[in-house]
């Protein structure tokens, strides 16, 4: 081919071809993303086609799905990602690995992702409530895997919930279900939300350091803009579109006040004028005078209250 006597072209993307083969085996990472950052470095670069038939392969491209058996505001699906994603403690340069959850409205496709500190119960309650917010309304059901924080027995005709499940589900109005055991089709949306979160967020964030779980969230609700508000293939509306035209009013009412978990503990003021929180082992700061002094601690995911009496 002409392309490979002396075309600079051709030359600087023989280049990237090692880096480009290498980042395909990474998860989430497609040749549509790939191209668009080569794009990016070369402007005179090969248009997409051209760009996979040098790499000798074609991308199968995510072809969007219209579910219309669905009707709207009926479910919401949700799952956790089976890879995590992490930040970076400042202080000791460890990697701290977080659980990603992911959810679903099958009927427009809108997607809401977030990570949690840790999968235990008061972090994925919190963050399913989270993702009522982001959506400004409530399903009528929520359909997840037989994850063990909601599902305490699985039966295929009917598993039971646990205590706190159904205390979130009454306070917001909804009612929880579970995907039957080992059939993921129960849930093909939130499956292929997973995927698609593979694609859309890990990775483009893939090189990037975050030193907390904040600034990774916000960097994972940017990408996740980007993805509602992305057009389908061979359509002219974005999961937005059809979310606010014609899913968003069919959702319930948010309640007055998010749903918190709330933990009463006790602990002494410690010489340094501190008093440890078991749940994490973090320290938290009191007035120095207090030293030698009784508290009672309440805390939840997002904040610590500390009472000496009513004060």
């Amino acid at each position: 081919r002409s392309d490979k006597e002396a075309n600079p072209r051709f030359d600087r993307l023989l280049e990237r071809v090692p880096y480009i083969v290498n980042d395909l085996k990474r998860p989430g990472v497609t040749r549509q993303l790939l191209w668009q950052e080569y794009k990016l470095e070369d402007p005179q670069g090969y248009g997409y086609a051209q760009f996979c038939v040098h790499l000798n392969n074609h991308l199968q491209k995510d072809r969007a799905t219209m579910h219309f058996e669905h009707k709207p505001g009926e479910y919401l699906q949700v799952d956790f990602a089976g890879s995590s994603m992490g930040y970076i403690n400042r202080e000791t340069g460890e990697i701290l690995t977080c659980p990603v959850l992911v959810c679903v409205l099958p009927y427009s496709g809108k997607m809401y992702v977030e990570a949690l500190a840790k999968a235990s119960s008061e972090y994925l309650f919190a963050a399913l409530g989270r993702c009522m917010s982001f959506l400004g309304g409530v399903p009528r059901n929520i359909l997840c895997d037989n994850l063990k924080q909601i599902v305490t027995r699985s039966n295929r005709y009917e598993p039971s919930f646990s205590e706190l499940s159904e205390q979130w589900a009454l306070h917001y109005g909804t009612n929880f279900e579970a995907a039957r055991v080992g059939k993921p089709k129960d849930k093909p949306s939130v499956e292929k939300g997973v995927d698609l979160s593979y694609k859309r967020v890990y990775a483009p964030l893939r090189d990037r350091d975050f030193f907390s779980l904040e600034d990774l969230n916000h960097n994972i609700t940017k990408q996740l803009d980007i993805h509602n508000n992305t057009d389908f293939q061979r359509h002219n509306h974005s999961r937005d579109d059809r979310f606010i035209n014609e899913e968003k009013q069919c959702l319930g009412s948010l309640p007055s006040e998010a749903f918190t978990i709330k933990h009463v503990t006790h602990a002494k003021v410690q010489k340094n004028y501190h008093v440890i929180l078991g749940e994490d082992w973090h320290q938290y700061s009191v007035p120095h005078e207090y030293i030698g002094k009784q508290v009672k601690i309440i805390y939840d995911t997002l904040e610590v209250e500390i009472y000496l009496g009513l004060q």
